[in-house]
């Protein structure tokens, strides 16, 4: 059964309820740690409260949550965009890389040149730009784009080069904030297939805003639900697909129920209240 927890040396094939308990990851370094945060607003707004969660090195762990529960306040107190008010949190912010949903290229810049930015303002040599910012595009399906300006290329093709950008930086933590909310549903979907290949070459660990449950499940390790405001930890979700993921499996049965699984989950966040 999809809903329960499995407790074996082997988890069954497919979604599991597990419990939320940050001690139960620490079988790998971790990556990201967030011990009792808390986010107020100067206008009084509590957008997060008491969010204590671990992440280990490699794992790619999606958030989902009804719109305004915290999700993206969460990743930019992560990246260091946003200082929290209460509670610590511990993540290599040098080896970080941020992927918002707008692609945010220069328009005045061809694609080459905006893969090249932040290793131009990091003071990367030119030699040593072009031949990372060559290399990522053609990881992220860009080869022959490369002297195309922004207004050239499609919705898709500006989160590649995004998503090319940030990989410039070898990043060993990866933020995405919606990144694919934009788009259609058949470059979304390219897209995703894509992203989930970059993580199984590069070994990035994923930290994946999104509003999509089937997106969460197709590219997750974990998938955490969050509650409505405040915004806390309403569930938690273990993946067990196989590996690499294909688009046939969203048809089948562990898939989707495991999608319908975090659905339920997700409904049931209406009625916490956070109160005992």
């Amino acid at each position: 059964m999809l809903n329960q927890t499995s407790t074996g040396s082997a988890p069954a094939y497919g979604v599991h309820q597990i419990a939320h308990d940050p001690a139960t990851r620490a079988d790998r370094a971790t990556a990201v740690a967030f011990d009792n945060l808390s986010m107020t607003y100067p206008d009084g707004t509590e957008a997060l409260q008491d969010i204590t969660l671990t992440i280990r090195e490699g794992e790619f762990v999606s958030f989902i949550g009804p719109s305004g529960c915290g999700k993206s306040t969460l990743a930019r107190i992560a990246s260091g965009l946003l200082q929290h008010t209460g509670g610590t949190v511990r993540i290599d912010r040098e080896h970080l890389a941020f992927v918002f949903q707008e692609a945010t290229l220069l328009p005045w810049r061809k694609t080459l040149q905006n893969v090249e930015l932040m290793m131009e303002l990091r003071g990367v040599r030119a030699s040593e730009r072009r031949r990372k910012a060559l290399e990522q595009m053609e990881a992220v399906g860009l080869k022959g784009f490369e002297d195309r300006f922004p207004r050239a290329l499609s919705g898709g093709m500006k989160m590649r080069a995004s998503l090319a950008r940030s990989l410039t930086l070898d990043p060993t933590v990866f933020l995405f904030d919606e990144p694919f909310g934009a788009l259609d549903e058949i470059t979304r979907e390219r897209l995703i297939e894509d992203l989930s290949a970059l993580h199984r070459e590069k070994g990035f660990t994923g930290f994946f805003i999104t509003h999509s449950i089937p997106e969460a499940v197709y590219l997750s390790d974990r998938v955490v639900v969050m509650s409505a405001r405040p915004g806390r930890i309403h569930a938690e979700f273990e993946v067990n697909l196989p590996s690499p993921r294909t688009h046939a499996m969203r048809f089948e049965a562990p898939f989707t129920e495991g999608c319908a699984l975090v659905s339920e989950s997700l409904q049931a966040t209406m009625h916490d209240t956070g109160e005992d």
